[in-house]
This record gives structure tokens, C-alpha cells and sequence, in this order.
């Protein structure tokens, strides 16, 4: 992805950020960590060759490059199998407070059931891949070849 500026904001998908900016002698501005909804919060971070900024999820931060061209490595980390399998970010409960009991349980099931499912629409899906392959060659939804028509019946016998 090719841009100057992305604005402050979270990763909230992400229990965990990693930024390595792959070349800060070649421009001017990139990263800053902002606090408070202003601008004039914001503090850029001073890179140098092979650094890396680890940081968690509840960090606002944002990318303006004033001069130059920054180009940079970005990792996400999740904190469970469970959470990279899903569209959920249990840390979020945590970081909210909610602490009922089995909350944790019952977010780490409903992970693991939205992962089943996907899998099963992946499935699904290759499933009518294979299907439409077969209708394309020919082939019946069994797998096997369509009847030979009476004219190809005809040219048989000749060969």
C-alpha cells in the first residue's frame, strides 16, 4: 500500500502492534503517537536503522510523512489461536473491564464456532468450485462423464 498519511487511530483488531520502519534515513515525519484528539499531542518516533516499535492495541498513533518516502514492515499479533481464527478481540473485553465470570469462556467458544464456520464456508465454497469445474468439462455434479451424444456415438464407430 502506497500513502503519506493514515490517521490517528487503534489497532484494535490487534492485541499487539509491531513497526519497523525499513528506511528512516530517507524521509522526514512517519510515525507519531498522539495523545488527546489534537494534533499538537502528536510525537513522532525517532527511528533509527533496525529499530522496531512494539506497542499494544490501546495506543492511538497514526503515519504523516512530510518529505520523502517511508516505507515500513507492520505485524499484527493476536493473543490466542482462538482470535486469529475469528473476527474477535477478546483483549477488548478485558481492556473494557467487562470481567463477569465465564465471559472469557464464552468469548474463546463463540471464537472457535466463528472459525468452524468459516471453514465450513471455505469448504462450501470450493465445494461449488469443483462443481462448476465438472459442469465447465462436461461432467455430470457425480463426477462422471456426460453420456456420449448419438452423433459421438456415430464417430466411434469409425475410429
Amino acid at each position: 500500500i502506497t500513502r503519506s498519511s493514515m490517521p490517528n487511530h487503534q489497532d484494535s483488531l490487534a492485541f499487539a502492534s509491531a513497526v519497523i520502519d525499513l528506511n528512516p534515513s530517507e524521509h522526514r515525519g512517519g510515525l507519531f503517537v498522539q495523545t488527546g484528539a489534537h494534533a499538537s499531542g502528536r510525537s513522532y518516533v525517532g527511528f533509527e536503522e533496525g529499530d522496531m516499535l512494539l506497542h499494544q492495541h490501546d495506543i492511538q498513533h497514526g503515519v504523516q510523512v512530510q518529505s520523502g518516502v517511508r516505507v515500513s514492515l507492520v505485524l499484527w499479533f493476536a493473543d490466542s489461536t482462538a482470535a486469529c481464527s475469528s473476527a474477535l478481540a477478546p483483549w477488548l473485553l478485558h481492556a473494557s473491564g467487562w470481567e463477569e465470570e465465564g465471559a472469557e469462556t464464552s468469548v474463546k467458544k463463540e471464537a472457535e464456532d466463528r472459525g468452524r464456520r468459516s471453514g465450513q464456508r471455505a469448504e462450501q465454497g470450493a465445494s461449488r468450485g469443483r462443481e462448476r469445474a465438472r459442469e465447465a468439462r462436461g461432467e455430470r455434479a457425480r463426477g462422471r462423464p456426460e453420456p456420449f451424444s448419438a452423433e459421438s456415438k456415430a464417430m466411434s464407430q469409425y475410429a
